[in-house]
């Protein structure tokens, strides 16, 4: 993924960790439809940062459930820069 403001490549500051988002949500048994954000922070070499979250989906077979495509605290993506990278 690169960057919005210049262009150059992002990458995943490890520094500064991951937070959660804490909202309470119900899932049926055997899936998993929390919609909290998992939020790390990216920076590219000119320092410009960017807050990512990947928009969660449930793992079981047949389920469609997925969380919402947006939300106030970070840019919702598919999966992480770095997983995409390999």
């Amino acid at each position: 993924m690169n960057c919005t403001e210049c262009g150059q490549i992002v990458r995943y500051d490890r520094s500064r960790g991951q937070s959660t988002t804490l909202v309470g949500y119900y899932s049926a048994d055997g899936h998993d439809h929390d919609d909290n954000c998992i939020v790390r922070e990216y920076v590219c070499q000119n320092g410009h940062r960017a807050k990512l979250s990947i928009i969660n989906k449930c793992s079981t077979p047949g389920c469609g459930w997925s969380g919402k495509a947006s939300c106030f605290c970070s840019y919702k993506i598919e999966a992480w820069p770095e997983e995409n990278a390999q």
